[in-house]
């Protein structure tokens, strides 16, 4: 899919499905609809489920796609929606902390180190190469912007 984002491009992101290293996000940009995935760790003690997989696909397949973006078709995303889509998560991830910091009544004192409420990491897109795995391309991170 070739996907033109300038920018004054409105992008708006929804959190999906998340299943065993995967986590999808329905996209629109300019109205116009798709699904990215993003490469997680929710397969961790999960090894058995990708029973089919040699240790060298696992690690090439797998687990070396954690903290990436992609198309659907395995392409990598146009730098903007990388750096819009970690925009987006760090503010979606705020929001809820504070959510749940507004609450102590309902939810108790929620320390900085707390586990649950660690920020996502950024990612970075990425290309699947059939045979090679996940090639990570250049994104601009929030650190950077």
């Amino acid at each position: 899919m070739k996907l033109k984002i300038t920018d004054s491009s409105h992008i708006k992101f929804a959190q999906r499905l998340r299943f065993n290293g995967v986590w999808v996000h329905d996209v629109w940009v300019d109205g116009q609809y798709f699904q990215i995935e993003i490469g997680d760790d929710s397969f961790k003690g999960r090894r058995e489920l990708f029973s089919g997989m040699s240790d060298v696909e696992f690690e090439r397949d797998v687990v070396d796609r954690i903290n990436t973006v992609t198309m659907m078709d395995r392409s990598a995303p146009p730098e903007p929606l990388v750096t819009a889509f970690n925009q987006w998560r760090k503010e979606l991830h705020d929001e809820r902390v504070e959510r749940l910091r507004s609450q102590p009544e309902r939810y108790g004192t929620i320390s900085e180190d707390d586990p649950f409420i660690q920020p996502y990491p950024d990612v970075v897109a990425a290309r699947y190469e059939p045979g090679q795995g996940w090639v990570k391309t250049t994104a601009v991170s929030l650190s950077a912007a």
